[in-house]
């Protein structure tokens, strides 16, 4: 089941985000095959293709322990604007995805 997170971020400044896979509280080991996706957008209704994606293939989420399932995502200041008030985290694993974090998001203007 997906969690539900609050993300606040600083408007213009490049940031990043250590994200867990879990399931049911447990760790979810991360394969050199499964592709994470984080997408940031302006609703949660916004379709996943007007959103902003990073991606561990585009180089943007980068792993850091495996095997409990850690990475961090590495997000372009250029890309946090006041306008994103919404963010989700996808596994895809063997074809088939599943949203691991997802929840509000804050873009503060400091």
């Amino acid at each position: 089941m997906a969690q539900l997170l609050k993300v606040r971020l600083i408007e213009g400044n490049d940031d990043s985000i250590i994200l867990a896979a879990t399931r049911g509280g447990l760790p979810i080991p991360l394969g050199d095959e499964d592709e994470l996706e984080l997408y940031l957008k302006t609703t949660e209704h916004q379709s996943d293709s007007d959103a902003i994606l990073l991606t561990r293939g585009g180089g943007q989420i980068v792993t850091v322990n495996a095997g409990v399932g850690l990475a961090e995502a590495i997000i372009d200041g250029s890309h946090i604007v006041p306008e994103l008030t919404f963010w989700r985290y996808d596994l895809v694993e063997s074809g088939a995805r599943r949203t691991l974090l997802y929840g509000p998001l804050e873009v503060v203007n400091v």
